[in-house]
């Protein structure tokens, strides 16, 4: 209503206007009418008069002369007088008419400006409404008063918009109504926006595109899905937003500051961030394609650039520039790279991963052009690991949540899981049919290729082998063999059949074979035939990440530490042995056992059922009712396992009991049986006091008993030295294994390499390794021990954790050395490896015929 008031009083301004053109117009057509009137008169009166006396007679023409004036002045104002009587009667009565018209719209201006604010006042109240549904339509309402006609208003309504928008309890249709009516009033009205503070603004998927937004300020704000693409932010205060998916393409945010600011997912391509302030950002798949980020205040090194898209094409100064391609390398270049690989984050088990992470930490950063190929879905590996910095291909094996992964180093059927905590894995009857499975899928997942994308293909350990042939068969390119260790080196005996003819096939078709140790190389040539000349030997890579002091050794802990799968192969049987002959010598020595594997059972019953040392054996002893005379309660690594054994003393059974009161309850039910109370005399320890009844002289004589001997407490009464994890970290955070380890130990009765060594060594912990594991090879400073003289390696490693300056000198040599390690050339040496490969391949018709 009061618009189209306002829009009759324009009108009517338009027409007074006219009319007063018109008038002006009409009062001159009247003079020109006058003054031909006059003239026409004055020709009249000549020809009136004869022409000789005009002539001759000069009184005569005077006398015309002054006829003529009189009557041009009878004309004149006569005309004169009759006009403007005319139009002062009109301009009076317009005059009248328009004060009665402006009386009466001031009246209505006035009633529909109370109106308003009324409305306004009501829209404040559904504004700060709880039901959802009336704060939209309030949100809604104030679209009407965006118009030029309601300025006196704009305050209000700029003021409601900037409140609702920091409501933390709005939903999402409260949300949805909130952004169309912001972005009209960013764009009616512009100036006052941009004057307004939208602090902890809260708002979705807002298009604020092109607009110059200059100096204002969102610290805090909500604006995830944002659209700023091309809008004028200069000088913007951005600190503690998120801005997680916003896009931000072709900005100007110059000066801005962003400190703090959640960046993930946004797109920044082409943006200028000359002099912005982008400390402690979050970057999660950011893309930074020729963005300006000259003179940026950026935290440099704390930024994880693998995550952010594109940054190798955007403008830094120059020094940030070269230390940026200095850390992370320069753009890919050289020959194409196919990768294929089993394991990848969260599906990590054993140590192939982590050796082929940091091969291809140390390619990248020489620039090498690598696709890695893994068999599980796109949705269900670690994005973060490698980021934007190597492009992975998924070939789309589904896992399956909460069952037993089959594992490269776990086969057959029905094979147990050894997979490291966090894993969402998979279950399939067997790993060979996941093998085989991964073939097709492979040829799936780069069937759209052309085969001029890849030169070569690099394949790790076993259960790659047959994808990679089947690859290279289908496109003509040479395959590399890469074993990280052999079958009979991971079980005791010769090892899997079926295994062994998949690496056999593998070692005598590949084009080239790689082994990280002569140990290694030599195992693959006795066991397959291979000869030497056909294997590479390249120890496994290492780049050293910044380590935090929480993460670093300490010897104050006494904190001894085992790694890896609870299985033959890796001895965790052997560290049981060695750790029971340090304990009598260093009485404050905790024994951390991390890792999960088919000797789970026999680890936790072999130093549950015996004491610190063969020499001071600890019975746990049976209840003395004879249908539980197999049941036995040990406390183990701050737990009560109920233990069922044969009648040869073997472990049958292992129930874990998480409840202590679980115990105490089954000792009552026993007690109460036989006339005896049972209490919890320690419930930390799980001792009982027993009070029973006996009889003497006919009365009923109360005692106690605190059971000891060879029964519960006496297992209790030992040092609980063992401490057992069976969820190591995720792999991205292993290295909190070794926060503040004092000695690591790596017993394994093969061990190709050992990447625990490297990593263990980058932080500070002394390590105790099997003096033939592969790194033996190549590094001094970690101390060989030999696991058929237990004794002697448990005097060593007490010596170090007996000694500060023992232990600090080890743990500095040791750490110097992994420095200078991580220096080498391993990758340089691959990378040479496959120019050679693909410059002399022959390739084999039969390399696709690898039967699993």
């Amino acid at each position: 209503m009061l618009l189209h008031l306002e829009l009759i009083m324009k009108k009517n301004l338009s027409l007074t206007g006219l009319f007063l053109i018109l008038f002006g117009l009409s009062y001159a057509f009247l003079q020109i009418y006058v003054s031909w009137e006059i003239n026409e008169r004055s020709k009249l009166i000549l020809q009136a008069v004869p022409s000789k006396a005009i002539d001759t007679e000069k009184t005569i023409q005077e006398t015309i002369a002054l006829r003529i004036e009189n009557e041009k002045k009878t004309v004149f104002f006569e005309t004169l007088l009759a006009n403007v009587s005319a139009a002062i009667g009109v301009i009076v009565a317009v005059t009248g008419i328009w004060i009665a018209f402006r009386q009466h719209m001031d009246v209505r201006r006035g009633e529909i400006s109370d109106r308003d604010s009324q409305n306004i006042n009501a829209l404040w109240e559904g504004i700060v409404s709880s039901e959802q549904n009336v704060r939209a339509r309030s949100i809604a309402g104030l679209r009407h008063y965006l118009t030029l006609e309601k300025k006196e208003h704009h305050p209000r309504v700029a003021a409601a918009l900037a409140l609702v928008g920091r409501m933390d309890n709005n939903t999402e249709l409260v949300k949805a109504t909130l952004a169309p009516v912001l972005e009209k009033a960013f764009r009616e009205l512009p100036d006052l926006m941009k004057s307004e503070t939208w602090d902890q603004l809260n708002v979705k998927r807002l298009d604020l595109s092109g607009l110059d937004l200059s100096g204002c300020l969102f610290r805090n704000a909500r604006l995830n899905e944002v659209i700023l693409r091309n809008a004028n932010l200069k000088d913007a205060k951005f600190d503690a937003a998120s801005l997680s998916a916003a896009d931000l393409r072709g900005a100007n945010l110059s000066g801005a500051s962003l400190a703090y600011a959640d960046l993930a997912y946004a797109d920044l391509s082409g943006a200028k961030l000359i002099d912005a302030d982008l400390r402690h950002i979050k970057v999660l798949h950011l893309n930074l394609k020729d963005a300006n980020l000259t003179n940026a205040n950026l935290a440099l090194h704390r930024l994880d650039w693998r995550v952010i898209k594109h940054w190798r094409t955007a403008i830094f100064d120059t020094s940030v520039k070269n230390a940026l391609l200095m850390k992370h390398g320069p753009a890919l270049c050289g020959r194409k790279i196919l990768m294929v690989l089993w394991e990848f984050p969260p599906n990590v088990v054993g140590g192939q991963w982590t050796a082929a992470y940091h091969l291809l930490h140390g390619l990248r950063k020489r620039g090498a052009d690598v696709t890695l190929l893994v068999p599980w879905h796109i949705h269900q590996i670690s994005h973060e690991i490698l980021g934007h910095e190597i492009e992975v291909i998924a070939a789309g094996e589904s896992l399956k949540p909460n069952e037993p992964y089959l594992s490269a180093y776990s086969y057959g059927e029905g094979a147990d899981a050894d997979a490291s905590a966090g894993s969402e894995l998979l279950y399939r009857p067997t790993t060979f049919r996941l093998v085989t499975s991964f073939v097709d899928q492979a040829l799936d997942a780069i069937k759209d290729r052309d085969r001029r994308d890849f030169d070569i293909i690099h394949a790790h350990d076993w259960v790659s082998f047959p994808a990679a042939a089947a690859l290279s068969r289908e496109y003509r390119i040479p395959w590399v063999a890469h074993f990280h260790s052999v079958a009979q080196d991971r079980e005791e005996g010769a090892g899997n059949d079926r295994v062994r003819q998949i690496e056999r096939t593998g070692s005598e078709y590949a084009d080239q074979i790689v082994a990280p140790s002569r140990i290694t190389a030599s195992a693959i040539s006795k066991s397959y035939g291979v000869d030497m000349s056909r294997i590479a030997v390249v120890p496994n890579s290492f780049s050293c990440e910044s380590i935090s002091e929480d993460f670093l050794g300490s010897f104050s802990s006494k904190r001894v530490v085992f790694l890896g799968r609870l299985t033959w192969q890796k001895g965790p049987d052997i560290f049981v042995d060695i750790a029971r002959k340090v304990y009598p010598q260093v009485p404050q020595a905790k024994f951390y056992i991390f890792g999960k594997g088919d000797m789970e059972t026999e680890i936790k019953a072999s130093f549950s059922a015996r004491g610190t040392s063969a020499q001071d054996p600890v019975s746990v002893g049976a209840i003395s009712d004879p249908k539980q005379k197999h049941l036995y309660y040990n406390i183990t690594f701050n737990q009560v396992w109920r233990l069922v054994l044969s009648p040869e003393g073997q472990v049958i059974e292992a129930t874990p009991v998480h409840d202590y009161g679980d115990v105490i309850r089954d000792i009552e039910a026993f007690a109460f049986e036989r006339g005896f109370d049972a209490y919890a005399f320690d419930t930390d320890c799980a001792r009982i006091r027993i009070r029973g009844k006996e009889q003497e002289d006919g009365e009923d004589m109360h005692l106690d008993y605190l059971v000891d001997g060879e029964g519960l407490p006496k297992m209790i009464e030992v040092e609980q030295c063992f401490i057992f994890k069976e969820t190591a970290p995720k792999w991205g955070h292993r290295l909190r294994v070794f926060e503040d380890a004092s000695v690591i130990i790596v017993p394994s009765r093969h061990e190709p390499f050992g990447m625990v060594i490297l990593e263990a060594m980058q932080s500070g912990v002394p390590v105790f390794v099997a003096k033939h594991a592969g790194a033996i090879e190549v590094l001094k400073t970690p101390v060989a021990i030999d696991l058929e003289d237990t004794d002697e390696a448990a005097r060593l490693i007490s010596e170090v954790l007996l000694s500060e300056d023992a232990w600090r000198t080890l743990s500095i040599k040791q750490r110097e050395e992994v420095l200078t390690y991580a220096k080498g050339d391993q990758d340089r040496a691959i990378e040479e490896l496959w120019m050679q490969v693909i410059d002399s391949a022959h390739l084999n018709e039969k390399s696709a015929g690898i039967v699993v």
